[in-house]
Protein backbone atom coordinates (compact mmCIF):
# COMPACT_ATOMS: atom_id res chain seq x y z
CA UNK A 1 0.00 0.00 0.00
CA UNK A 2 2.85 2.20 0.77
CA UNK A 3 4.77 1.37 -2.60
CA UNK A 4 1.33 2.00 -3.99
CA UNK A 5 1.49 5.43 -2.75
CA UNK A 6 5.00 6.49 -3.27
CA UNK A 7 4.20 5.95 -7.11
CA UNK A 8 1.21 7.65 -6.88
CA UNK A 9 2.69 10.56 -5.63
CA UNK A 10 5.52 10.48 -7.82
CA UNK A 11 2.95 9.94 -11.02
CA UNK A 12 1.29 13.34 -9.52
CA UNK A 13 4.84 15.05 -8.98
CA UNK A 14 5.58 14.40 -12.41
CA UNK A 15 2.58 15.82 -13.82
CA UNK A 16 3.13 18.51 -11.88
CA UNK A 17 6.55 19.38 -13.63
CA UNK A 18 5.00 20.27 -16.71
CA UNK A 19 3.24 23.08 -15.37
CA UNK A 20 7.01 25.25 -15.47
CA UNK A 21 7.74 23.49 -18.78
CA UNK A 22 4.52 25.08 -19.80
CA UNK A 23 5.23 28.56 -18.13
CA UNK A 24 8.56 28.85 -20.10
CA UNK A 25 7.55 27.71 -23.05
CA UNK A 26 4.57 30.06 -22.83
CA UNK A 27 6.91 32.93 -22.30
CA UNK A 28 9.92 31.44 -24.97
CA UNK A 29 7.20 31.62 -27.88
CA UNK A 30 6.16 35.47 -26.73
CA UNK A 31 9.59 36.26 -28.01
CA UNK A 32 11.70 36.06 -24.14
CA UNK A 33 12.90 33.01 -22.46
CA UNK A 34 14.06 32.92 -19.17
CA UNK A 35 13.55 29.76 -17.17
CA UNK A 36 11.40 29.89 -13.88
CA UNK A 37 12.92 28.82 -10.36
CA UNK A 38 11.47 26.99 -7.82
CA UNK A 39 11.56 30.27 -5.63
CA UNK A 40 10.13 32.42 -8.48
CA UNK A 41 7.38 29.85 -8.85
CA UNK A 42 6.35 29.68 -5.31
CA UNK A 43 6.75 33.61 -4.74
CA UNK A 44 4.57 34.19 -7.90
CA UNK A 45 1.87 32.07 -6.34
CA UNK A 46 1.76 32.45 -3.07
CA UNK A 47 4.62 34.92 -1.68
CA UNK A 48 3.47 35.27 2.14
CA UNK A 49 3.74 31.49 2.92
CA UNK A 50 7.27 31.77 1.43
CA UNK A 51 8.15 34.54 3.58
CA UNK A 52 6.97 32.84 7.08
CA UNK A 53 8.95 29.55 5.31
CA UNK A 54 12.06 31.89 5.05
CA UNK A 55 11.95 33.70 8.86
CA UNK A 56 10.56 30.30 10.40
CA UNK A 57 13.50 28.63 8.60
CA UNK A 58 15.71 31.62 9.88
CA UNK A 59 14.66 31.63 13.27
CA UNK A 60 13.48 28.34 14.71
CA UNK A 61 16.16 26.21 12.76
CA UNK A 62 19.46 28.03 11.78
CA UNK A 63 20.22 30.61 9.13
CA UNK A 64 22.83 28.81 7.67
CA UNK A 65 20.09 26.06 6.45
CA UNK A 66 18.35 28.82 4.84
CA UNK A 67 21.63 30.09 3.55
CA UNK A 68 23.37 27.24 2.36
CA UNK A 69 20.64 24.72 1.71
CA UNK A 70 17.09 25.86 1.09
CA UNK A 71 17.95 29.39 -1.49
CA UNK A 72 20.54 27.22 -3.75
CA UNK A 73 17.40 24.67 -4.03
CA UNK A 74 14.91 27.15 -4.76
CA UNK A 75 17.25 29.18 -7.05
CA UNK A 76 17.28 25.28 -9.23
CA UNK A 77 14.77 25.34 -12.68
CA UNK A 78 11.28 24.55 -10.85
CA UNK A 79 10.75 21.79 -13.33
CA UNK A 80 14.01 20.15 -12.67
CA UNK A 81 13.37 20.10 -8.90
CA UNK A 82 10.08 18.93 -9.05
CA UNK A 83 11.19 16.24 -11.67
CA UNK A 84 13.36 15.20 -9.35
CA UNK A 85 11.23 15.03 -6.65
CA UNK A 86 9.12 12.72 -8.29
CA UNK A 87 11.67 10.48 -9.59
CA UNK A 88 12.84 10.04 -6.07
CA UNK A 89 9.01 8.75 -5.31
CA UNK A 90 8.60 7.02 -7.90
CA UNK A 91 12.22 5.11 -6.88
CA UNK A 92 10.95 4.28 -3.12
CA UNK A 93 7.69 2.78 -4.79
CA UNK A 94 9.96 0.01 -6.73
CA UNK A 95 9.12 -3.32 -5.49
CA UNK A 96 12.57 -4.89 -4.85
CA UNK A 97 11.92 -8.60 -4.79
CA UNK A 98 15.12 -10.48 -3.66
CA UNK A 99 16.15 -13.27 -6.08
CA UNK A 100 18.59 -15.69 -4.50
CA UNK A 101 20.52 -17.13 -7.18
CA UNK A 102 21.68 -21.18 -6.88
CA UNK A 103 24.51 -22.08 -7.83
CA UNK A 104 24.73 -25.87 -8.51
Amino acid sequence: MVRFLFRFMGGVFLGLSFFPIYLELKTAFAGVWQPISLGQLWYDFHRASLNTFQAAVQRYAAPEIWEYGLQPLLSLPAWLVIASFAVLMMFLGVRRDVYQSHTD
